[in-house]
């Protein structure tokens, strides 16, 4: 028989306490480890409902915070918090997430301002920096459907993303405040954030979703016929451009052309729909035949993308179907 002095329980209660005092939580699960493990079980469990009598929930299904005793030590881990939102972006010259300075990489020198970056700040880091000082965590990543280029606008009804922050001290912030916050930056806005739950964080890591595309197009040549059918199915290799990042497959892809309108002679604008994973300045350039068919394949001249914007995403997340009006 185990015997419980009423001294052990104070002791474990008061290491819980010292270690959680600057940490909000709302449920929270105990566990034990070491030699003396069944001793502690039958501690912890008193310490549980100690704890319970405070308010917090003891549940072992994704609780907030872990404690894992040893004898008189504590080991604290803080679940990951999940913020979901939309995005919209407005400039050309900020990429998704932060790229390292390729001179450098990422110590820092005179080309990066001493930085370490290759771009002065990132979706991510204008999203994500709000959002850390607020909960107080360790460090964020942002998670998005997709990713655009770092010269592609991200319009329409925004992409949409999740900030993973890891180890948050503070779980309850004021989201609407953050938004209004980042907001002001006037290059990227973010809109409907809220906590996510793992069936959200699960639906936005596997969601594969078709994407609308606005691509104004210049052609080397001027164009005497345009025979573009409504719709293309593609075999496109991984593009030069992201080998150094991407393996070297081979993609098969379905492409519609929604649209066409001639700018002038040599410049036309296509409003194209494609699925995940399509690479569309590919699609119009050919990239030396990676890509087949290709507008300049078929039209019989080079064409490159000198605009492109992405204006609808055709998810089913929330939010999906809304517009996001800028600064409105």
């Amino acid at each position: 028989m185990v015997v419980i002095e009423s001294n052990h329980i104070k002791k474990f209660i008061e290491l819980f306490q010292n270690k959680t005092r600057d940490i909000e939580f709302n449920t929270f699960w105990l566990g034990a480890t070491g030699n003396n493990k069944e001793k502690i079980k039958e501690i912890i469990r008193k310490v549980g409902k100690k704890i319970e009598e405070t308010g917090k929930k003891a549940t072992p299904v994704n609780p907030d915070l872990i404690g894992i005793f040893d004898e008189y030590n504590l080991k604290i881990t803080i679940r990951p918090l999940y913020i979901y939102g939309r995005y919209i972006k407005l400039s050309r010259y900020i990429p998704q997430t932060m790229f390292s300075c390729k001179v450098c990489n990422g110590r820092g020198c005179a080309i990066c301002d001493y930085t370490g970056k290759a771009y002065k700040t990132s979706i991510e880091e204008i999203i994500g920096e709000p959002m850390k000082r607020e909960t107080r965590a360790d460090s964020y990543t942002l998670i998005g459907l997709g990713r655009e280029d770092v010269d592609v606008r991200m319009l329409g009804n925004g992409r949409p993303f999740l900030i993973k922050l890891t180890k948050p001290k503070i779980r309850n912030i004021d989201l609407n405040k953050i938004k209004e916050e980042i907001n002001e930056n006037e290059r990227v806005m973010v809109s409907d954030l809220l906590f996510a739950n793992d069936e959200l964080v699960k639906m936005l890591k596997n969601e594969k979703v078709e994407k609308e595309y606005i691509a104004l197009i210049e052609c080397k040549d001027e164009i005497k016929e345009l025979n573009l059918k409504n719709e293309y199915f593609i075999e496109q290799r991984t593009p030069t451009r992201v080998m150094h990042r991407r393996p070297d497959l081979i993609r098969y892809r379905k492409i519609r052309i929604k649209r066409i309108e001639f700018i002038d002679k040599k410049h036309i604008m296509l409003d194209i729909i494609a699925q995940h994973g399509t690479y569309i300045k590919e699609f119009v350039s050919g990239d030396f035949g990676r890509t087949k068919p290709s507008i300049s394949s078929i039209i019989g001249t080079n064409c490159i993308v000198t605009e492109l914007d992405c204006i609808m995403i055709f998810d089913k997340l929330p939010f999906s179907n809304k517009v996001i009006y800028p600064f409105n």
